[in-house]
C-alpha cells in the first residue's frame, strides 16, 4: 500500500485515540455521547481497514463500503447533538425542531436530484446509491452548519469552546468531502486525486481542531449566573402559553 494512503489512515486514527483519551479524562463522554461514539467507531474502522489491507484489496473494499453508511449517519447525529446543548431552551420548541428537519429535508432533496440527474460515473448501481447517500448526508451537514451559525448570530448566543470546536471541525469535513465529491460526480475520474486525498486531509484537520478545543478546559459560562432559576422546560412552556395568548387575542 502507498505510504501516503497508509499515513492518511494511521494519523487521523492516532489523533482520534488521543481525542478519546482527552474526552474520557474530562468526563465529556457523557455530555457528548454521540460525538464520543462517532470517534470511537472511527478508530475501530481504521483498525479494520488496516487488517483488511493486510488480507487484500477485495477485503478492504468490502470493509470500506459496509462501514461507510453507519459511520456517515453517526457523523450526522454527532453534529445534530450540538443543537440542544447550544440552544437549550429553544430546542424544546416545535418550531425550532421543525426548522432543523425542514433544512435536512431540503438538503436531502437536493442530493436526490443530484443522484438522479448527475449519478456517479464508473461505479455499479449499489455503490452509486451508497455514494449518493453519503453526498446527501454532506448536504444535510452543510445546511445544518449554515443554520447553526445563522441561529447563533440571530439570537446572539455566545460561542462555547467545545461546541464551537465540534461545529468548526464538521464544517471543515463538509467542505473537504463535498467539494471533491461533486467534482467526481460531474467529471468522473478526472479528479481522482482530489477525491482520494482531500477528504482524508480534511479529516486530519477536523480531528486536530477537536483535539485542540477539547484539550484545554472550557472556561465557566459567563451567562450561568445571570440565568433565571427556571428550567429550560419551564421557560419553553411559558413561551408556548404566551404565543397561545397572542393568538387568542387576535381572534
Amino acid at each position: 500500500m502507498p505510504f501516503i494512503s497508509l499515513t492518511l489512515i494511521v494519523v487521523p486514527a492516532a489523533l482520534r485515540a488521543w481525542l478519546i483519551a482527552v474526552l474520557l479524562r474530562r468526563g465529556l463522554q457523557r455530555q457528548f455521547r454521540v460525538f464520543f461514539l462517532y470517534n470511537a467507531f472511527g478508530v475501530t474502522i481504521a483498525v479494520l481497514k488496516l487488517v483488511a489491507l493486510s488480507i487484500g484489496y477485495r477485503t478492504y473494499f468490502v470493509v470500506y463500503w459496509t462501514t461507510e453508511i453507519p459511520y456517515t449517519l453517526l457523523e450526522l447525529l454527532a453534529m445534530l447533538e450540538v443543537f440542544p446543548i447550544t440552544f437549550k431552551t429553544f430546542s424544546l420548541l416545535k418550531v425550532f425542531q421543525r426548522t432543523i428537519w425542514a433544512v435536512a429535508a431540503v438538503m436531502i432533496g437536493i442530493s436526490l436530484l443530484q443522484a438522479i440527474l448527475m449519478p456517479p460515473q464508473h461505479v455499479n448501481r449499489l455503490l452509486a446509491w451508497i455514494y449518493s447517500l453519503e453526498i446527501g448526508v454532506r448536504y444535510v451537514q452543510g445546511g445544518i452548519f449554515v443554520l447553526f451559525v445563522a441561529l447563533v448570530k440571530f439570537w446572539q448566543i455566545e460561542w462555547r469552546q467545545y461546541t464551537l470546536g465540534i461545529v468548526l471541525g464538521f464544517g471543515v469535513l463538509v467542505i473537504g468531502t463535498l467539494t471533491p465529491g461533486m467534482l467526481r460526480s460531474e467529471f468522473g475520474t478526472n479528479f481522482t486525486f482530489a477525491f482520494k486525498y482531500v477528504p482524508a486531509v480534511a479529516y486530519i484537520i477536523a480531528v486536530f481542531i477537536w483535539l485542540v478545543m477539547f484539550y484545554r478546559p472550557q472556561a465557566p459560562d459567563p451567562q450561568q449566573s445571570r440565568r433565571a432559576p427556571l428550567s429550560p422546560g419551564e421557560v419553553a412552556n411559558m413561551i408556548k402559553r404566551l404565543a397561545a395568548s397572542i393568538k387568542e387575542s387576535w381572534r
